[in-house]
């Protein structure tokens, strides 16, 4: 892989305006700024106040610290997302896959990588994201629901 390209490219992006070009912006900020975002941290402090039965005080150093915490994960989890994209790219678009519309397509994609271990493989991805989404909108929901 060419790092520099890799660099360059990451930091001087070719922007079009075609519809897959937006089309995959917006799934990116789709899946970045989602809704668990805005209940989970309020949530783990509401249950820390409910926890210790104090009445909480929300002064510059309580919000400087959730401000990192937030900024830390997101940094670990758009650093996920960028190396997600990178293998994608380095590995599926010289293969010729340039065109993902489907489950099937997606698992056959993998084909190059994996072998034949191929939808084994994805269907493990497909729920361990499932088994990780469970408790985070299960949580956000509990949290919206008592606010009724």
């Amino acid at each position: 892989m060419d790092w520099l390209q890799v660099l360059k490219s990451t930091f001087i992006p070719h922007i079009q305006f075609n519809k897959d070009y937006i089309g995959a912006l917006v799934a990116i900020l789709g899946t970045t700024i989602s809704p668990y975002l805005f209940f989970w941290q309020p949530t783990m402090e509401a249950e820390d106040v409910m926890k210790t039965g104090t009445m909480i005080m929300v002064n510059k150093r309580m919000l400087n610290t959730m401000r990192k915490d937030v900024d830390v994960r997101m940094l670990f989890s758009n650093l996920v997302m960028f190396f997600i994209i990178l293998t994608c790219g380095s590995v599926l678009y010289p293969h010729g896959v340039r065109k993902i519309d489907t489950v099937q397509q997606a698992a056959t994609a993998l084909k190059s990588i994996a072998g034949n271990l191929a939808y084994a493989l994805f269907a493990i991805g497909i729920i361990g994201t499932g088994f990780l989404a469970i408790p985070v909108l299960s949580g956000s929901l509990s949290y919206g629901s008592r606010k009724l």
